[in-house]
């Protein structure tokens, strides 16, 4: 996989997050694929992690930054990117994350997202958007 290819993922992949659409951005997962967040703790089928992202979601737009590919050649690539999150209740808030997407070399579909950024401005968001995992002491 080439840059050029490893960008053209990446940004379909982010204007289907800033589009919203569901449909779309499930298409380019496998059938076995899983999304990792901070936040959730824990792996996700796109469907199911997408849903509540964009239930929590008023508006999105999302600035990339670069891709990096495997020093590899694996099908793993990094898209580095700003993020502003525009929630229903008209807060806003702007952060900078990197997915790091493993790919199929077969067809290229996603076969996992893992997503790293600083939670710290986005706690008290997730709680309120049910976007964090509750784990009881018990």
């Amino acid at each position: 996989m080439d840059k050029q290819q490893g960008t053209r993922i990446v940004n379909e992949y982010l204007n289907a997050i800033m589009q919203a659409d569901l449909d779309n951005i499930v298409s380019l997962f496998s059938d076995d694929a899983y999304v990792y967040t901070p936040l959730q703790g824990r792996n996700l089928p796109p469907d199911e992690f997408f849903s509540m992202l964009f239930e929590a979601s008023a508006e999105v737009k999302i600035k990339l930054i670069d891709v990096f590919l495997s020093a590899e050649g694996s099908g793993r690539i990094a898209g580095y990117f700003n993020y502003s999150w525009g929630l229903p209740n008209g807060e806003k808030v702007s952060f900078d994350a990197v997915d790091i997407f493993e790919l199929s070399l077969e067809d290229q579909k996603i076969r996992s997202i893992v997503a790293i950024y600083d939670t710290h401005v986005l706690r008290g968001i997730g709680e309120e958007y049910k976007l964090t995992e509750n784990v009881s002491d018990d």
